[in-house]
């Protein structure tokens, strides 16, 4: 039998909802000219899942967590099948859902990719002595 392990910052959390439609495009972006990965759907977290969003939100709304899942064959942990990058300023709590309170989150992809074209337009001129980070060059 074949089930999912999903993690938030290495904490284990129950499924969410959404996972089962859950997809991975690989878009032609012209422009960039480049290959990228896309994370077209949300997933909606309950319970534990709900808590470890909601308590990384309420100690700082700017930051994020790490989304990991993995793959469980008749009980034994597998492969990594996906990563990702979960922006709390970009979910959407509701509070009021009835039975359970409910957090609806994009996901971004974790790659170096996605790094790269993150500062690919910052600029930073000849004489610069540092980096966007303040690390001395």
């Amino acid at each position: 039998m074949i089930t999912y392990r999903f993690t938030l910052d290495g904490i284990e959390v129950p499924e969410p909802d959404g996972w089962l439609d859950f997809e991975q495009e690989l878009l032609l972006d012209v422009q960039e000219r480049i290959l990228r990965y896309d994370y077209p759907i949300s997933l909606r977290f309950f319970e534990l899942g709900y808590e470890t969003i909601e308590a990384k939100y309420q100690a700082n709304y700017n930051s994020s967590l790490d989304l990991e899942v993995y793959k469980v064959v008749n009980g034994i942990n597998g492969q990594l099948v996906a990563k990702g990058i979960i922006k709390l300023s970009n979910c959407t709590f509701n509070i009021t859902k009835t039975p359970r309170k409910m957090v609806e989150c994009e996901i971004d992809e974790n790659t170096f990719q996605a790094f790269y074209f993150a500062n690919k337009k910052a600029n930073i001129p000849l004489t610069g002595d540092k980096s966007l980070n303040g690390d001395l060059f």
